[in-house]
């Protein structure tokens, strides 16, 4: 299961310049917006186990990306971490932001089967007349438009196109005669309506139709138990807060604030806290920031805190 979180770091500011700098005092933060939402810092992406009992669920990745970094781009990272952590799930589970018809076919290569809905796409055009409600057939280089006219035209578009478009299709001048044609209705260009078609509009459609049924609905109930733990990180360990400055350091932040968590929740699992203290805390915890992190060789091992400061750190009752 996938979702994130924005962690703020102070008040947003009243005029968002996302490509300089933000703030002297930490040159790594930027300035995000988010639906009514904006902030000055970073971006939380956060990763955990998708039960289908009501058993302990464990984050499995916790990473910090630049509020510039769009989410569809940060989920190739976040499967190439999983992977080497050897914590690859069956499906995954995330919002329309991590969704994408690129990443519904990379996540295949992983084994992973990414389970989303799929943005509508282009809404510029009237309900009826957009790329939906054409008939596409790739294969046969052949698209009809809602008023059963064949397009024209079919060329492959040059690499390097932005939107990842394959395709540029044209219905030329006959359009001219359509009854559709218009203002506020298909089109009103001389030249026809025109359309770019994704690389991914098969895998894309799929995911649209499949979309529509009830027990996708349902299945996807499965993602609102991470905003649970996204309110856990924010009202428990103050993760919307940042403590340092530095990307590095607030990865280092994040890291800790996800074992805290899924210690709390090992011991909620009907495992008492004599279990790994003190003793076996140390090598508990090297796990758990193996698995949340890339924390693995020796000297890094060894400056790993003590039991009680960790409990005092993250607000673990002893």
């Amino acid at each position: 299961m996938h979702s994130k979180h924005q962690p703020h770091s102070c008040t947003s500011p009243r005029f968002g310049l996302v490509s300089v700098l933000t703030t002297p005092h930490d040159p790594d933060v930027r300035y995000g917006h988010k639906g009514i939402q904006d902030w000055v810092g970073y971006t939380l992406q956060v990763t955990e186990t998708v039960t289908e009992k009501p058993v302990a669920r464990f984050i499995t990745d916790i990473e910090i990306t630049s509020t510039l970094q769009q989410d569809n781009h940060a989920l190739p990272a976040i499967q190439k971490r999983l992977q080497k952590r050897q914590v690859i799930p069956n499906k995954q589970y995330v919002d329309q932001g991590y969704m994408s018809g690129k990443n519904i076919d990379e996540s295949l290569s992983y084994g992973i089967n990414l389970r989303g809905l799929v943005r509508k796409g282009n809404m510029s055009k009237p309900e009826g007349f957009r790329l939906s409600d054409f008939g596409i057939d790739i294969d046969a280089r052949r698209a009809i438009c809602p008023a059963g006219k064949q397009s024209v035209k079919w060329a492959r578009a040059k690499p390097g196109v932005k939107n990842l478009i394959a395709h540029h299709v044209s219905f030329g001048k006959q359009c001219q005669n359509c009854i559709f044609f218009g203002k506020d209705l298909c089109t009103d260009k001389p030249t026809g309506r025109k359309l770019g078609i994704s690389a991914y509009h098969q895998i894309i459609q799929a995911r649209r139709l499949e979309a529509q049924s009830k027990l996708f609905h349902k299945e996807m109930h499965h993602r609102a138990d991470i905003e649970g733990t996204i309110s856990e990180l924010v009202r428990a360990h103050g993760a919307r807060r940042s403590r340092y400055r530095g990307l590095v350091k607030n990865r280092l932040q994040a890291c800790f604030t996800a074992v805290a968590t899924n210690l709390k929740r090992l011991a909620q699992a009907n495992i008492s806290w004599h279990f790994f203290k003190p003793v076996c805390f140390r090598s508990l915890l090297a796990h758990s920031l193996f698995i949340t992190h890339s924390f693995s060789t020796k000297s890094e091992l060894d400056t790993l805190p003590s039991f009680e400061m960790v409990c005092v750190l993250f607000r673990i009752p002893i």
